[in-house]
């Protein structure tokens, strides 16, 4: 995995899918509200039932992972005055989590299938983005 720190602050984590073990990985820093698991096991495994308990959380922000399922996209990593730090081309079984700051994506195949997941009450673009 790979994790962009800006000023001491991580921004993203970027990894593949094919370099975690078998098992259950968690993925991301539990200081922050977004995190994933990988889940690699065999024909059999059982993963037990459960129910998650209530209890508050806190949302500062929309954090956010993208999951590519195929084809490619061009990620880039901007800080909070809008000043490119990082980018990483994405493919197949590699997967971003996005902390702080901005980030921007070109599709770089046709067809390309991207899962993207967002963390907090996402109200819509007009409330909760600022392009740029």
């Amino acid at each position: 995995m790979n994790e962009v720190i800006y000023r001491g602050e991580i921004y993203a984590i970027f990894g593949d899918v094919e370099a975690l073990g078998d098992g259950t990985t968690f993925v991301g820093s539990p200081e922050e509200m977004i995190q994933f698991s990988v889940l690699k096991y065999d024909d059999g495994h059982v993963l037990q039932s459960h129910i998650h308990k209530l209890r508050p959380r806190g949302i500062l922000r929309t954090q956010e992972s993208w999951v590519v399922l195929r084809g490619a996209a061009y990620v880039k990593i901007f800080d909070e005055n809008k000043l490119l730090i990082y980018h990483q081309i994405l493919t197949a079984g590699q997967f971003y989590i996005s902390y702080r700051g901005g980030h921007g994506y070109e599709i770089l195949e046709d067809d390309t299938i991207v899962i993207e997941n967002k963390l907090g009450d996402f109200i819509g673009v007009e409330e909760d983005k600022e392009k740029f």
